[in-house]
């Protein structure tokens, strides 16, 4: 008897945890800048050209990067591959990852210098526990299969 009614508190004080972050985050979300519809009107980018246009407002905006950092970190995830999979497929279309790679290989563009990458990555290990090899692996991934989603796509 004893033992169940210490199971039980177990469990009612994980959920006591949940709600007090359940809360938390509903009050953090109400003090957020909502992400205005005509910054979203950019994303999915679709061409090489609408990728540089951003990576230039980034650097001379910094009230559109505070945007995108509350987009990306909106967007949110699980964990690493979840988060990865879930920004990229929202910010890049299918068609435009087949022409990125991380270091640039086979003629692709170069990702890993790149502010937005910077940007995703310093939301990931700002919410996640992991390395930044783990989330290079998952961007990597994600991009390596570009051109299998994209070829799903037109089936």
């Amino acid at each position: 008897m004893l033992e169940k009614i210490t199971t039980i508190l177990a469990y009612v004080k994980r959920i006591d945890g949940k709600l007090d972050a359940m809360g938390c985050n509903l009050n953090t979300s109400y003090s957020r800048t909502s992400v205005e519809n005509n910054f979203l009107s950019l994303f999915p980018m679709k061409t090489v050209e609408s990728l540089e246009e951003i990576e230039s407002k980034l650097i001379l905006d910094s009230v559109f990067e505070e945007k995108l950092i509350d987009c990306v970190t909106q967007i949110g995830g699980t964990n690493i591959h979840n988060f990865t999979k879930r920004v990229y497929s929202r910010l890049f279309t299918n068609q435009l990852a087949t022409s990125y790679s991380w270091t640039g290989f086979r003629n692709n563009n170069q990702l890993q210098h790149l502010r937005i990458t910077k940007i995703i990555k310093d939301v990931c290990m700002k919410n996640f526990k992991g390395t930044e090899v783990e989330f290079e692996a998952n961007v990597k991934n994600w991009f390596k299969n570009g051109s299998q989603r994209q070829s799903r796509e037109k089936q």
